[in-house]
């Protein structure tokens, strides 16, 4: 409840969460949650939110998760319908390098504005070849496109390391990539801590 103005809001959320272990490979979880909401004593939107994930532990090094997610929404400037589905494949390639890909897609019906939809094709390293070093690089492929229009693609990529020599002193680098129609942009970024005491 918010009292600023003599403006009333009230909201009430009800949810229901399920997990269950099929087998020793397979467990998956789906969850459900409804919001209304109400302001001036008017019931001015509801909410409901949607997921579901299965998961498989083929192997201590390998894992694959199907995750999919939902929103609907009714308030008064109309109804709006987001959903996403996506497949992680994770990997543990070597002791301190593993890896992770995953693909999926996602589709937008917003209350106002053209319908939206995309293709995600997305891969992540994570290398620790020293205590002390670290070497994170991801990169992504994205095709989105708006109603009775053809996809755009854009690609995502960053690398990151971190290294810290002494417990006292740390460094760290980032580099960012992207490209779309538009053209390319890159970027750079370098910190260091030092904590003297």
């Amino acid at each position: 409840k918010n009292d600023l103005f003599d403006e009333q809001a009230f909201r009430l959320s009800n949810d229901v969460n399920i997990n269950h272990k099929f087998n020793p490979i397979f467990d998956g979880s789906a969850n459900f949650t409804v919001t209304d909401t109400w302001e001036d004593n008017n019931h001015d939107k509801s909410n409901y939110s949607y997921g579901a994930r299965l998961r498989a532990d083929y192997l201590e090094t390998l894992r694959q998760t199907l995750i999919y997610s939902g929103t609907y929404a009714d308030e008064s400037r109309g109804e709006s319908l987001d959903n996403a589905i996506f497949l992680e494949t994770y990997a543990e390639l070597y002791k301190g390098w593993d890896m992770t890909f995953d693909q999926g897609a996602t589709w937008e019906n917003p209350a106002d504005g053209p319908d939206t939809s995309s293709l995600v094709v997305r891969v992540k390293n994570s290398m620790k070849p020293h205590e002390s070093f670290t070497l994170l690089a991801d990169y992504s492929w994205r095709w989105e496109k708006e109603e009775d229009e053809s996809y755009e693609r854009r690609d995502r990529g960053r690398l990151r390391s971190f290294w810290s020599p002494i417990d006292t002193l740390s460094l760290s680098g980032t580099y960012r990539y992207q490209k779309s129609e538009s053209g390319t942009d890159t970027s750079w970024e370098y910190n260091l801590s030092w904590l003297p005491l």
